[in-house]
């Protein structure tokens, strides 16, 4: 893999089966080449700006959007702070989304990189976190079931990692689907029917939880 900067954080209102092919990537990729579709787009070039669509999100401190990135800049959460968007853009399925992430070392707690109302008790969304060290997607259905899929063995440190995530509305093990470095996770998805909690949807947010300051990233992503 080289360090071709694909998309950065970019979400899709429709799954598409692979983001990151391998065999189409080269020293030259056009990353607006890989613009149709997405519903937003936050490249993380000094701001949050985002370069699709109408939902810019709001940086704040000590977040920032000028670290080195795979290209160019990165969003830099030390654990603390995020990127808050104010408006959930799209909160049903079909949907996809994807990023480059750097964990500078394993995370000793649970940590969120994106919430739109995926973690527990948050209504329905979906998030990409990292719970017992594993990378994990979830899923929340309107009705407050959950599902999600994470990787069998712990993150890897100190090196850029591409995440994507795709949902197709189901709880079924074929309609989620979560790949690293353009690989997909083969185990099962875990299926939850207890409804934990339904409401509102939540604003995106980048770095943290939607609904709490607590569990930030300790990690860049672009």
């Amino acid at each position: 893999m080289n360090n071709t900067k694909l998309l950065s954080v970019m979400y899709r209102e429709r799954p598409i089966d692979l983001f990151y092919d391998q065999d189409q990537v080269n020293a030259n990729c056009d990353c607006q080449h890989y613009t149709n579709g997405p519903v937003a787009w936050w490249p993380g070039e000094g701001d949050a700006e985002d370069v699709v669509g109408s939902q810019d999100g709001t940086i704040v401190s000590p977040a920032n959007a000028q670290s080195t990135g795979v290209v160019g800049q990165s969003f830099d959460f030390p654990g603390v702070g995020s990127v808050n968007v104010g408006n959930p853009i799209v909160n049903e399925a079909p949907l996809s989304c994807d990023f480059w992430a750097f964990a500078p070392t394993l995370p000793l707690g649970n940590q969120y990189l994106i919430s739109i109302g995926g973690e527990t008790g948050a209504g329905f969304g979906f998030s990409f976190s990292v719970v017992n060290q594993k990378w994990r997607f979830t899923v929340r259905r309107p009705d407050g079931t959950y599902a999600y899929k994470e990787t069998p063995q712990a993150i890897q440190t100190s090196q850029w990692i591409h995440l994507a995530g795709t949902w197709d509305g189901t709880r079924l093990d074929a309609g989620i689907r979560l790949y690293v470095d353009g690989e997909e996770v083969v185990t099962s998805a875990v299926v939850n029917s207890t409804v934990l909690n339904t409401g509102i949807p939540r604003n995106l947010v980048l770095g943290r939880p939607s609904t709490t300051s607590s569990y930030g990233w300790a990690g860049q992503m672009d």
